[in-house]
């Protein structure tokens, strides 16, 4: 690993007890193991003598005035490094605009990036999503994303319910997509959802199997 203020060598230091993000989310109130930390080899570094790290490039003391390289904390050849910028990168996200008029007046639109990174924190692949977001300050997810949703969910459980028909699982899920056609006010993207669940469970089905479905809801098609 190296420094990610000066790209020196990150050497080990002396074995310290740091708390990891998964020690903390698990078992925040125990005491974290001894981990070796490792520091900059640079003297010199502005990191020395109060910044150091452990094995996974997580950082430990200092302060955010720090002029780490690309606003990244981490050191290079870390997975941390990669964390970074693949969970935490935020700053190319901002609001768009703002509908000032009907039919989606108030409405607000904002970009959101997602990034796929390597180890270094070079940016591999980056793409642009839209989030709408509603006057009462929900975001949005138009119908025909949860229709593609939907559909992945029941080809899949599809598949899984024709490798063995007993996949109590698979099955269960295809009746629940086809139950919550009935839910009140249901939207229109889920009874296309209970159409498609609806289809994946006659032909997954065998001849002599009797499921919920088959008794209560096989009977049409109409969504």
């Amino acid at each position: 690993m190296k420094c990610p203020c000066c790209k020196s060598e990150l050497v080990e230091w002396k074995q310290l007890r740091l708390e990891t993000l998964e020690e903390h989310v698990f078992d925040p109130n125990g005491n974290p193991s001894l981990k070796m930390a490792y520091r900059c080899s640079d003297e010199a570094c502005v990191t020395n003598p109060n910044i150091y790290w452990n094995e996974f490039g997580e950082r430990y003391g200092g302060e955010s005035a720090i002029p780490f390289i690309d606003d990244n904390d981490a050191p290079f050849g870390s997975f941390q490094r990669k964390c970074n910028v693949e969970i935490y990168k935020k700053d190319e996200n901002k609001h768009l605009c703002t509908f000032p008029c009907w039919p989606l007046k108030g409405w607000k639109v904002r970009s959101n990036y997602s990034y796929q990174s390597n180890e270094d924190g070079d940016i591999l692949s980056r793409k642009l999503k839209l989030e709408w977001i509603r006057p009462d300050g929900c975001i949005h997810i138009w119908g025909y994303r949860m229709v593609l949703y939907g559909l992945r969910q029941v080809v899949y459980n599809w598949k899984m319910l024709r490798k063995d028909t007993s996949n109590s699982f698979a099955r269960s899920n295809l009746e629940d997509v086809i139950r919550r056609k009935s839910w009140p006010r249901a939207e229109w993207w889920r009874k296309v959802n209970a159409f498609f669940a609806k289809v994946a469970l006659k032909h997954a089905s065998r001849p002599d199997e009797v499921s919920w479905a088959d008794e209560h809801i096989m009977e049409g098609t109409d969504f």
